[in-house]
């Protein structure tokens, strides 16, 4: 299993947000852009008949990147930026056991 990665943002990093956002907007744990949306048809196809709000699970997602940029600014940095396209995505096949996900399936012997 690949290892993940948290987006979460820190604390330092809603702060620096802060002046950016009106006094009545609370900073995002995540970025935007982040979240996912699939639509009735895209869950269709993936076989997801229901899923429960805060439900987690690891997902298989194969992209293409759709532009990269990075540039200098004058005040010392390096900005980068990537847009992926999510072209395929595999979801947890929960019809089969961990076992049989980890070993295949077996003829009760």
């Amino acid at each position: 299993m690949p290892n993940l990665i948290d987006l979460k943002r820190t604390s330092a990093d809603k702060k620096e947000n802060e002046s950016m956002l009106s006094s009545e907007v609370e900073a995002e744990d995540y970025a935007w852009g982040l979240q996912l949306d699939l639509q009735s048809d895209e869950l269709e196809k993936l076989g997801v008949d229901k899923l429960s709000v805060g439900d987690e699970f690891e997902i298989t997602a194969m992209v293409r990147v759709k532009s990269f940029s990075e540039n200098d600014s004058d005040e010392g940095g390096k900005n980068k930026s990537a847009g992926l396209l999510i072209k395929a995505i595999a979801m947890p096949d929960k019809s089969k056991s961990t076992a049989e996900k980890l070993y295949g399936e077996s003829d009760g012997k």
